[in-house]
């Protein structure tokens, strides 16, 4: 199950990314899949619910929400573009085509709530103040 991977991938990136940004703990994460991926939704999901638990800033209300990202296709020939997850052109039946759109796997992003002391403190070390 690649989706294990892809997701332990997906948190790590979002870690580092709270981290800098002072996230405490986020509350969803947006993906973009697309449905030529090769990664089923279901499976990430629970993937996410497994590895949940070995990050302090995730909880059980935290969200996995993953936009279906639909195959599209370009032809060459005929100029057709839309659905097809064939490489042969629907309507033409031309292979000299291209997907534009279907295999994608993003991080759209994340919601959280900021670590308010943090903030304070990085406000007050870049001040100079150190604490005081």
């Amino acid at each position: 199950m690649h989706e294990a991977g892809l997701m332990a991938s997906v948190l790590e990136i979002i870690d580092q990314s709270r981290v800098e940004n002072n996230i405490r703990r986020v509350t969803e994460i947006t993906l973009k899949v697309g449905v030529l991926n090769g990664a089923l939704p279901d499976a990430l999901q629970f993937a996410f619910d497994a590895l949940r638990s070995e990050y302090a800033w995730l909880d059980a209300s935290s969200v996995l929400r993953i936009e279906s990202v639909p195959a599209i296709l370009l032809c060459f020939e005929c100029h057709y573009q839309g659905p097809g997850s064939e490489m042969t052109c629907p309507a033409c039946q031309s292979v000299l085509t291209q997907l534009i759109q279907g295999e994608e796997f993003d991080i759209v992003g994340f919601d959280g709530e900021v670590d308010e002391s943090s903030k304070d403190r990085s406000l007050y070390e870049s001040l100079g103040r150190g604490g005081q």
